[in-house]
């Protein structure tokens, strides 16, 4: 999509009034400037009901304009979140950026460290793409989605403590998988992430109380079974069906450590029990924008 298919008359000048106009409601609203390009591009598909894909080139459009009226370096420090992806029984970073005026969202971008021949091999692998695409937009709504939850009032105070929690477990989790000898005792701490990713979800829609929350336990299956109850999200259901991949809470003491292969499995349903809390309590859904995502 380009500009003009939303301004089709003196295309540069509506769209420019319309970007300067945008960013001075997100400045007296205080959103912060990282966030601005795809809360832009969110609002423009909302406003002109149209679906606006972030690779397009309306969507570099919006991100080279938010770049040339930002501080310099505002889109490019550092990386939002960082996921973690196994491929050739390596387990590599999924690095999703905060973005920058010629930025173009591209899933294999967020492999930073992984080789050219690695990521063609990846990208050719009819098994590993699936996977990879699912993994990465897991990782970029729950980057942008999470983001927001943690600075606005959306959530109730015990569920963003909560939430503080599961992201700090995660990313810890995330850390210990990316070093040069990884961890692989860290699914003990994705078990972690994912139960209270859970007991967020739980908190907001069912406002349980503390003995409430105990009574539950900390049995995935037992949580993601509750949380289905509430709302059917067919993610809910697979981590249900799949709670067997986590250590059980007791293998913290005398658990074995598991091969990279089950540690992915708890890695893979924690991203994507995350992104879909997130996804819940937040507009931020990009699953529908990226191609060949099943």
């Amino acid at each position: 999509m380009k500009p003009e298919d939303i301004f089709p008359n003196q295309t540069a000048e509506k769209f420019e009034a319309w970007l300067q106009n945008t960013n001075e409601r997100y400045r007296a609203t205080q959103t912060p400037i990282r966030r601005r390009p795809l809360q832009a591009l969110s609002d423009l598909s909302v406003q002109f009901n149209r679906a606006v894909s972030m690779v397009s080139p309306l969507a570099e459009r919006v991100f080279k304009w938010f770049a040339a009226h930002s501080p310099p370096g505002a889109h490019t420090i550092g990386a939002m979140f960082t996921g973690v992806f196994l491929y050739d029984t390596a387990f590599w970073p999924v690095d999703i950026p905060v973005g920058h005026g010629q930025f173009r969202v591209s899933p294999l971008d967020s492999l930073t460290t992984m080789p050219a021949p690695v990521r063609e091999s990846l990208w050719q692998s009819a098994e590993a793409r699936p996977v990879f695409l699912s993994t990465w937009v897991d990782c970029f709504d729950y980057a942008y989605g999470a983001d927001v939850l943690l600075r606005d009032g959306t959530l109730g105070e015990r569920a963003k403590k909560f939430l503080e929690n599961a992201d700090a477990e995660l990313r810890g989790a995330s850390a210990a998988l990316l070093t040069h000898r990884p961890t692989l005792k860290a699914s003990i701490g994705f078990r972690m992430a994912c139960e209270i990713y859970l007991k967020v979800f739980l908190l907001e829609e069912r406002k349980l109380s503390d003995s409430e929350l105990r009574a539950l336990g900390h049995r995935i299956h037992v949580l993601a079974a509750a949380c289905y109850a509430v709302k059917p999200h067919k993610e809910f259901r697979i981590l249900e069906q799949g709670a067997s991949a986590f250590p059980e809470v007791s293998a913290r003491y005398d658990g074995t450590s598991g091969d990279p292969e089950e540690v992915f499995d708890a890695v893979f349903l924690t991203q994507q029990t995350a992104a879909t809390v997130v996804r819940h309590f937040s507009s931020q859904d990009s699953r529908s924008q990226i191609p060949g995502l099943k």
